[in-house]
């Protein structure tokens, strides 16, 4: 079904048109893509400089919340590398070539509610904090002792950060504080803490056996994802362990 109307039932909503949708996507591709160059052109007539856009976006927005967005962005991308009035180029390469000249002091913002983090941080949430950040020390310490392991302790300590990764999640924090499906994201949020500090156990006590190398299969059949994850990721952000 096509999205017809907020308050109208499925039985009455518009068939999905796949032919007028990729029109519509070519339409507003190559419309977004003009506006682009536009705005640069003018910044650089007003001021002799070539200006940067940062174009940065919810990725949900390439997936179910709008079925067309992965065809937008790569029509998008496509229509600005033929430009010759534009280059893409990522924010790496940007500050690589343009080194900053001055510091700014970025305030508290996000997409929650009231620009602040309250959606993710408040009394309903306030009891997960620690133990992310717990967990997290935990992580780094185990990174610090190992920090060139083989075999199975690789296996486990890859099987770590995965764990740690899914725990640290804004969708828990955020389902609980919406209300959305509260339940479920306590007892996710629980389930990779509790899967965190099993294979956790396992690495300090050294016994990378048959055993532990099972466990870690088991878990990665549950979720698979980040494949080629590195438990180095979580190094001390100073390169040492802190603690």
């Amino acid at each position: 079904k096509k999205v017809t109307g907020a308050k109208i039932d499925l039985a009455y909503k518009e068939y999905y048109d796949p032919y007028w949708a990729a029109q519509r996507v070519a339409e507003h591709s190559a419309h977004y893509a003009r506006l682009v160059e536009d705005l640069l052109t003018e910044f650089y007539q007003e001021t002799g400089k070539f200006g940067i856009i940062a174009a940065a976006y919810d990725t949900e927005l390439f997936g179910h919340w709008w079925f067309e967005g992965v065809d937008w962005i790569r029509q998008v991308l496509q229509h600005l590398s033929q430009s010759e009035l534009v280059e893409v180029t990522t924010a790496r390469e940007f500050v690589e070539a343009h080194p900053p000249q001055d510091v700014l002091a970025l305030p508290e913002s996000s997409w929650g509610m009231g620009g602040g983090h309250f959606t993710w941080k408040n009394a309903d949430t306030d009891w997960m904090w620690p133990i992310i950040h717990e967990a997290e020390l935990r992580m780094e310490k185990l990174v610090a002792k190992y920090p060139e392991a083989h075999g199975v302790m690789r296996e486990l300590l890859d099987q770590s950060a995965r764990e740690l990764a899914l725990l640290q999640s804004s969708d828990w924090p955020f389902l609980i504080t919406t209300g959305q499906a509260s339940a479920y994201a306590r007892n996710r949020f629980v389930e990779h803490v509790d899967r965190f500090q099993q294979l956790a156990n396992i690495v300090e006590s050294g016994k990378a056996d048959e055993a532990a190398k099972a466990l870690c299969h088991q878990l990665w059949e549950r979720d698979k994802v980040f494949p080629d994850i590195d438990y180095r990721t979580f190094t001390n952000r100073d390169g040492q362990f802190r603690g």
